[in-house]
């Protein structure tokens, strides 16, 4: 988010120059440890002797909405121009000077960094939430919740000061029985945070854009995976972030999408209008992915949420009754055809089951990063490309759920048997797990038996088996998976399928060599440049049947 000026810094000549010199260290070492440019200016004035502050209006503003930080909220301020106020510090010691130096930095750059609505401030109550899942759950009071317009499954950023920058995103319940102002915390979110009871934290609200109907995608774009979204939506949206997460808060399902997939749509395929700012364009995959479709059950919070909803006045008798008979007492449901599955679908609508939201992933703030992490991603792609040119290569993304019981603790994934076909890997293959940027080499194995992937997951249809990849709990924790239903790429270990095809390779380059050292018998240097030349495009003749192994 933008502000109007600068902070600045302004010392007198009677400070301590002790001060000064550690006002510009620590800017220094915040702008390495994040790759941020810090948002203030120091200036050293002879005209006065003590020290001032001016602080951008937007900075202020969330100050008085309630970001209390320590010392922060015990300096005067004062309104000095349209777009700064003016904080005097008086007679405050060094140390605390230095402090609410140091507090103000922390705040310019979240405030930068987040792509936040609204800031407020929550106290850890030192206990845990009822559910363990997701593992970066909080737990607020339902009318503190309601007074800040957030919802079940919501996401906000938690962050707390300190020497280096401390912030998570979390999934938000709702509970009566948390008091207002307090929150519990999953073990992730403490262990992150490092808090402990009472500590004061700071709530970032995100922005989002919300969207009440899906339309199918245009058939061209449907390859691709791209969305499209109103033009003035798309507008809004902010490069600086990569990344973004679509979200179906019902079933708490989290697909995320690169910013350059999300495109702008002026008109609907036949030509005739627009779409709506409040719709948006899917392939039905991507609705897969996402659980668009008949749950079995409702979360417990949910349901209540929808029964006491104005919108669950309006309908019928029948599709009330039909929806309580169906979720109240959280059975799983079995639907018995088609047209049934529909209707209920069509009844959820009407309480906004189909709603989905877009936002921002704060991870993938295009900061400023060093030379050897920029030369490390590049060598990697690189590296990605080269093997991909000699065996194939090929991605997709599945959601993450739990494998067989069994599998708990090996490391290994299961999939479908088609999704191993149209990676062209086989049992046992090597693949590569991509989250958020973090990746891990596993084992793949084939979902054989249907009834034990059932026994960890819900299904509402065996066609989901190939929507799913089965992984068990510590690599999702490896990954940063805070919890199942979240999108995970997979992509084939192109290097591990070309050192498993060495033997094929041996003999036709053993031949070439010899082949090269009879050809040039007097010139060695000649026949080493030769089979330099000629050994890539041997091997890539060799490997043609690992890359016919990919389905199109």
């Amino acid at each position: 988010m933008s502000m109007e000026g600068k902070s600045k810094f302004i010392f007198g000549e009677g400070v301590d120059k002790r001060l000064l010199e550690q006002v510009i260290r620590y800017s220094k070492k915040l702008q390495k440890e994040t790759g941020a440019g810090m948002n203030f200016e120091i200036i050293q004035d002879k005209s006065f002797e003590r020290i001032k502050v001016y602080v951008p209006s937007g900075i202020l503003l969330e100050i008085k909405n309630g970001l209390k930080i320590d010392l922060l909220n015990q300096v005067e301020l004062e309104e000095g121009n349209e777009a700064n106020y003016e904080i005097r510090f008086h007679e405050k010691s060094y140390e605390e000077v230095n402090q609410i130096i140091k507090q103000l930095s922390w705040i310019t750059y979240m405030l930068d960094v987040v792509p936040y609505t609204k800031v407020s401030s929550l106290i850890f109550n030192g206990e845990r939430p009822k559910s363990i899942l997701p593992h970066n759950l909080i737990e607020v009071n339902q009318k503190w919740a309601t007074e800040n317009k957030i919802c079940e499954n919501d996401i906000v950023v938690l962050a707390v000061y300190d020497e280096k920058i401390k912030y998570i995103e979390c999934s938000v319940s709702l509970s009566e029985a948390i008091e207002k102002d307090f929150f519990s915390a999953n073990i992730l979110v403490r262990d992150e945070l490092l808090i402990h009871a009472n500590t004061q934290t700071c709530v970032f609200l995100l922005k989002y854009w919300e969207f009440d109907k899906t339309l199918a995608q245009d058939a061209k774009l449907v390859e691709g995976g791209c969305v499209n979204v109103a033009e003035e939506v798309y507008e809004q949206l902010d490069c600086n972030y990569s990344d973004y997460q679509i979200i179906h808060l019902p079933s708490n399902s989290i697909l995320d999408i690169k910013r350059e997939s999300i495109k702008r749509n002026v008109f609907s395929p036949s030509g005739e209008r627009k779409i709506e700012k409040n719709d948006i364009k899917m392939n039905n995959w991507h609705g897969r992915m996402l659980g668009l479709h008949t749950p079995k059950m409702l979360q417990k919070s949910y349901f209540d949420t929808i029964t006491e909803s104005p919108n669950f006045g309006e309908l019928s008798e029948y599709e009330k009754e039909t929806i309580k008979k169906i979720y109240e007492d959280r059975r799983e449901y079995s639907f018995t055809n088609y047209n049934e599955d529909k209707e209920i679908y069509k009844i959820l609508s009407k309480l906004g089951y189909g709603k989905i939201r877009i936002y921002p992933i704060v991870s993938s703030r295009k900061l400023r990063k060093s030379i050897v992490l920029k030369l490390i991603r590049a060598v990697e792609e690189w590296s990605l490309k080269v093997g991909g040119f000699f065996v194939g290569y090929s991605e997709m993304v599945l959601t993450s759920a739990r494998p067989y019981n069994m599998d708990e603790g090996r490391n290994m994934i299961r999939i479908s048997k088609d999704n191993m076909v149209r990676l062209g890997i086989e049992e046992n293959d090597r693949i590569l797990l991509n989250y958020r940027g973090k990746k891990i080499k596993t084992s793949v194995f084939p979902i054989e038996d249907y009834e034990q992937i059932k026994e960890t997951n819900i299904l509402v249809k065996d066609a989901d088996i190939d929507k799913i990849v089965g992984v068990p709990v510590h690599l999702r924790a490896n990954l940063g998976i805070r919890n199942i239903n979240r999108g995970v790429v997979l992509q084939r270990g192109t290097w591990y399928i070309f050192f498993k095809n060495l033997n094929i390779q041996f003999l036709p380059t053993v031949a070439l060599f010899f082949t090269l050292i009879q050809t040039f018998q007097n010139d060695l240097k000649r026949a080493i440049v030769g089979f330099a030349i000629s050994l890539p495009f041997v091997i890539y003749i060799m490997l043609s049947a690992e890359r016919s192994k990919l389905k199109k």
